[in-house]
């Protein structure tokens, strides 16, 4: 909680909200005496042309910023290789984006898999933070790993969802049940929209690979190709996720095929 509490996630356009402190987004709006705002000219003074040079007190326009809300998707892995400090990772991302929740500007649902998958908290349960950093924490140590089958999941949430949907993958990508291969996870990474990956890196790699000088793990080269490098953020530590708040806060471009 206290490591949320200094994270900044700010969030990118959402859809409008009629609830929710001030979004992203100028709109023009009528005047009244409940609305604050700078004057719209452009509008104002069309109106003003309009109406022969004679302005009515509904004609005077203002400028407000939309209210926006944004959801977000956290896939948490609790398979045997992610059992300890990197559930923090999970825990400490589920209580940044409750906290913007709370805060009227996004939502938020947890889903934690291993060769299964469970909801820990849905879109529109207005669920005590604590509690679910305390769900996330008290994952027992799953079994397998079964990628292709949260990313289905995933996908079949997010086709019922609004636009403006993220979602945070936050695992060792090191797939042993279901789809295996790179092409197949390719395949499914690319049915989830805004996919961003939280990489949880390994102290001693399975599987390294040489490029050039450069020795890297090949599940996380795996990764980069599925989202490229604007949307993974490898991290050790818990305290280590503000790498990914970063790259989240920032509009980037989708990955290409």
């Amino acid at each position: 909680m206290r490591a949320a509490r200094e994270l900044d996630l700010r969030a990118r356009q959402g859809i409008p909200s009629a609830a929710g402190p001030a979004g992203l987004q100028l709109r023009s709006a009528h005047w009244n005496e409940a609305r604050d705002g700078n004057l719209d000219v452009d509008a104002t003074i069309g109106a003003y042309v309009a109406g022969a040079g004679t302005l009515q007190l509904e004609d005077y326009r203002l400028l407000d910023r939309e209210p926006q809300v944004r959801h977000y998707l956290i896939l948490v892995d609790h398979s045997g290789s992610m059992v300890g400090r990197k559930l923090e990772a999970g825990a400490t991302m589920a209580a940044a984006l409750a906290q913007l929740s709370a805060a009227g500007r996004a939502r938020y649902a947890v889903l934690a898999f291993d060769d299964q998958v469970s909801e820990l908290k849905a879109l529109d349960e207005d669920d005590d933070v604590e509690d679910v950093v305390e769900r996330i924490l008290r994952l027992p140590e799953g079994r397998a790993t079964d990628l292709g089958r949260v990313l289905r999941a995933a996908a079949e949430l997010s086709d019922a969802l609004p636009e403006a949907t993220d979602t945070i993958l936050i695992s060792d990508c090191m797939p042993t049940r279901g789809a295996t291969t790179f092409p197949a996870l390719h395949e499914l990474t690319g049915r989830v929209p805004s996919l961003y990956i939280c990489l949880t890196e390994e102290a001693s790699p399975a599987i390294r690979m040489f490029h050039g000088d450069l020795r890297i793990d090949l599940y996380e080269w795996w990764a980069r190709q599925w989202v490229g490098d604007e949307r993974l953020a490898a991290i050790r530590d818990p305290d280590d996720i503000h790498r990914l708040v970063d790259l989240m806060s920032t509009d980037t471009p989708q990955p290409g095929p």
